[in-house]
């Protein structure tokens, strides 16, 4: 009798054990990853690891990252009690600029930690900026030249190529001229641009810029300026 009860004693604790038993997340990396200073159009891989430190499976429901600009790879949905995993993440920084943080949440079924996070932040360069904003020719006459120069800024400490400049939309009074092909080091080039007015336009366009190496990217200006119809005498 004695042996019995001990016995239903010993499955009631197992059951009761079983019933409590839950997953347990436990980050094998920092929360945040710094990763410094970076030009505008890299592309930099991570991999961050987790355990499960419970006593039951461990469930991945959903991995979420803040824009597309993250991309996530979870290396496994399910991980028994003891096990590893990981999530691997490609950040493409083209749309960044300036200081920027991105986070990757893990949605799980802990009930103790139901979403686990990793950070990445660091600061993204734009590889070539220009001022002023625009070209701006504002308003010129039949018969009148004017010119506005825009300003390519290199910001790397490598030389970077010009591979094509272009108007979006075909423009009937307007050129532009570039006194090099290349922009050197930490240094500047002048694009002008000239408008010498010969028939009635209304100049709405961008200029394009792409670069070499490709990974930066392309700059598209914005050009405005009208040629009126010539004033009655």
């Amino acid at each position: 009798m004695h042996r019995m009860i001990a016995l239903s004693l010993i499955l009631f604790s197992g059951m009761l054990g079983g019933a409590n038993a839950a997953p347990q997340i436990e980050r094998l990396n920092p929360l945040r990853t710094p990763f410094g200073t970076i030009f505008q159009g890299d592309t930099l891989h991570f991999e961050f690891h987790f355990q499960n430190r419970g006593d039951a499976p461990l469930i991945i429901h959903e991995v979420k990252t803040e824009c597309g600009c993250t991309l996530a790879h979870l290396s496994a949905e399910r991980l028994v009690p003891g096990a590893t995993g990981s999530v691997a993440i490609r950040y493409d920084s083209s749309k960044d600029r300036g200081l920027v943080g991105h986070r990757i949440k893990l949605l799980t079924n802990d009930p103790r930690r139901p979403v686990e996070e990793f950070h990445i932040a660091g600061v993204v360069i734009v590889p070539v900026e220009y001022e002023p904003p625009l070209m701006d020719f504002a308003r010129v006459w039949i018969g009148e030249t004017r010119e506005r120069t825009i300003s390519l800024i290199n910001n790397t400490n490598q030389p970077i190529s010009i591979k094509t400049l272009s108007a979006v939309d075909s423009l009937k009074n307007v050129r532009f001229e570039l006194p090099a092909n290349e922009i050197p080091p930490e240094s500047q080039v002048n694009l002008r641009g000239i408008c010498e007015a010969k028939t009635v336009e209304r100049i709405n366009t961008r200029i394009r810029i792409e670069f070499d190496p490709p990974t930066y990217p392309a700059l598209e200006i914005p050009v405005v300026g009208f040629v009126p119809k010539p004033k009655n005498k």
